[in-house]
Formats: C-alpha cells, sequence, structure tokens
C-alpha cells in the first residue's frame, strides 16, 4: 500500500471512530489523533477554545 493510501486510510478510521462507527478497534498509533479530533469537536461544540481532552488508561 502506497504511503499517501495508507495516511488516507488511517483518517478515515480516525473519522469513523470519532462519530462511533468503527467496527473495529483503532489502532493504537491512532489513539492521539483521535483524541485531538474529539478535543477539536468539543471546543467548537462548547466555545470553549482553550479545553484540552485529557486520556486516561485505567489503572490494573
Amino acid at each position: 500500500m502506497s504511503e499517501e493510501l495508507r495516511m488516507r486510510y488511517e483518517e478515515i478510521q480516525v473519522s469513523m471512530a470519532s462519530r462511533g462507527q468503527l467496527d473495529e478497534f483503532l489502532p493504537p498509533h491512532l489513539w492521539e489523533n483521535l483524541r485531538q479530533r474529539l478535543q477539536r469537536i468539543y471546543r467548537k461544540a462548547t466555545g470553549e477554545e482553550m479545553s484540552v481532552l485529557i486520556v486516561e488508561e485505567p489503572t490494573p
């Protein structure tokens, strides 16, 4: 798969995950991309331009 095609595929995965439409788990290397996308959505929806979404892994 070409680099350009791979990048587009990953963008689509993150987009689908942000809408709850991804039928599989998002690969870990895309988690930060998802967090940033959700943060942009949150900021736009609330008007809180400086808000930061933090994702914490559960402790065992």
